[in-house]
């Protein structure tokens, strides 16, 4: 069974996901450690080949290279994931791989996922957290604009990603790169 038949026999996720999110806001969803059996239920998220970078991500979490986080709805399932790396620039750490589930969008789940990611960054004593984000996708940069990050540049990036057909290509992007200071980091 494929994680998108397992997410369609799961009845009423979305549903769910939003009435416990309307009732209580979205912190009433458990956020953790992504785990390895927990990949085959990211489908959703840009299919195999998507999922084979975030395992590569994942590979790295042991090594203390990366956090790679989840938020689950009521029954277990990842609705939203992203991780954070560590092994850049000393004091910096980045953001990664952002995505929750389109149906769950706009609930402010993606804000409770970045600012557990960000506090991973504070616990491992870094000062700053950056990211980059499409240019074609204005509405993450206004997320990300009143969490509080500021642009500082913008960079040519690509990566594998594949079709509605399961064919993978090479997506050319153009990427605005935008980070924040982390504030409770300076407190102490």
């Amino acid at each position: 069974m494929t994680a998108t038949q397992r997410y369609e026999r799961y009845d009423g996720w979305a549903a769910t996901v939003r009435q416990l999110v309307a009732a209580r806001g979205p912190a009433a969803l458990p956020i953790d450690d992504l785990r390895r059996d927990d990949l085959d239920q990211l489908m959703w998220a840009g299919g195999a080949t998507h999922v084979m970078h975030v395992a590569n991500e994942l590979a790295r979490v042991g090594a203390g290279e990366v956090d790679y986080l989840t938020v689950r709805s009521p029954a277990g399932q990842p609705v939203a994931a992203g991780g954070v790396e560590f092994a850049i620039p000393p004091g910096t750490a980045k953001l990664m791989q952002l995505v929750t589930h389109p149906d769950i969008r706009s609930l402010g789940i993606g804000t409770q996922l970045i600012t557990a990611l960000e506090h991973r960054a504070v616990a491992r004593a870094h000062d700053v957290v950056a990211l980059g984000v499409e240019v074609t996708n204005p509405r993450a940069q206004m997320l990300y604009q009143r969490l509080g990050y500021e642009e500082y540049g913008s960079e040519d990036t690509g990566w594998e990603q594949e079709d509605a057909d399961g064919r993978v290509y090479w997506h050319a992007t153009r990427c605005v790169l935008m980070h924040k200071a982390l504030k409770e980091r300076r407190r102490r």
